[in-house]
């Protein structure tokens, strides 16, 4: 970021830029549709996901990692037969679908007491 975008965004209530930082994330159509694709089907696999999408995985992590980075989504790692990560939109994630699109989730809600890791 610039030094002149970072003074205009420090003028900004905290609640006006964290909506930016998430709208910007969205203004993308590959992220768009992952983050559909997260709220549709919860924790959807990571391969699932690049699959899904039609991209590389480093791509896919790539645009996972900035939606993680706007507070939309969360990785939850999960061991069902072998160690995957599953993504999850956040309390935030669902917050902006809701905005956006006005439909809650469909599918059964992540365990609250997973952990999280940032996406490399």
């Amino acid at each position: 970021m610039t030094e002149a975008m970072s003074d205009e965004s420090d003028d900004l209530p905290p609640e006006v830029a964290r909506e930016l930082r998430a709208y910007g994330a969205l203004d993308n159509r590959l992220r768009l549709r992952a983050y559909r694709t997260i709220h549709d089907h919860p924790e959807v696999p990571f391969n699932e996901l690049a699959r899904r999408l039609g991209i590389a995985s480093g791509l896919a992590a790539y645009h996972l990692g900035v939606l993680k980075a706007a507070g939309l989504v969360d990785v939850v790692y999960a061991r069902r037969g072998m160690a995957t990560s599953r993504y999850v939109l956040t309390e935030w994630g669902e917050q902006v679908f809701r905005g956006l699109f006005g439909k809650p989730r469909r599918g059964p809600k992540a365990p609250r007491n997973s952990r999280s890791k940032a996406v490399a």
